[in-house]
Parts: structure tokens; sequence; C-alpha cells
């Protein structure tokens, strides 16, 4: 920071480096996520300017929200499941009969009911 003066008197003190302006101002947003329960707010937070970023999901403004960060696992795990179904021939068949479907629904259904209740 640089102390500017004036007809020697004390004018302020004015950042130099974008270092200094993102100290100095301490940018935020309050924002708000929309989800099948509701609104989440949440206030992010800026403090360089990787902060804006997203660069396909890895980027700082994902890594800086939690409610950002865990729809991108969210994301991460339906496409770990995807590449599963497609790489797994007996599971796609499965899931093509109606019947095998229900059951198989019903045994992840049961699964996680015990995963939630094991918490």
């Amino acid at each position: 920071m640089e102390e500017v003066e004036e007809n020697g008197q004390k004018r302020g003190v004015y950042p130099r480096s974008m270092k200094e302006v993102f100290a100095y101002f301490k940018p935020a947003m309050e924002t708000s996520f929309m989800t099948e329960e509701g609104s989440v707010k949440e206030t992010l937070q800026f403090k360089e300017m990787k902060d804006f970023e997203i660069n396909n999901g890895k980027g700082n403004l994902i890594n800086n929200s939690p409610f950002l960060s865990d729809l991108r696992s969210k994301k991460e795990n339906c496409e770990n499941v995807q590449k599963q179904i497609e790489k797994n021939a007996r599971l796609r068949d499965m899931l093509k009969d109606a019947e095998s479907k229900k059951e198989l629904k019903e045994l992840l259904e049961s699964m996680l009911a015990e995963l939630n209740s094991a918490k």
C-alpha cells in the first residue's frame, strides 16, 4: 500500500498490486443455489483472480464453494456409475428387463437404507 499526499496532506492509502486490491476491498458475493430441497445460500469470497475461474469444474470458484464442490462430486459419481454400466454387459442386460431392473432397484434401495441407518 502506498500513502498518497497532496499539498502536504495525507489523501489516503492506495493499493499498488492486485494482491493489495483484493486485501483492501475483500470482494465477496452472496448467492443462492436451487436444489431439490429448496434454496442454499452461500457467500463466495474472492482473494485472487484465480478465484473467478471455473476451468471445466476444477477451478477455484468451484473449489471455494462447498455447494459447488459437492455438486461436482455428485456429477463425478454419476459419471462413474454410467461408465460401469457401459462396461458391464450383464448389468446392461439386467437393466433392459423390467423385472430384473425392479429387483436391482429394490436391492440398491435396501443397501442405501442400510448405509444411511449405519451413520
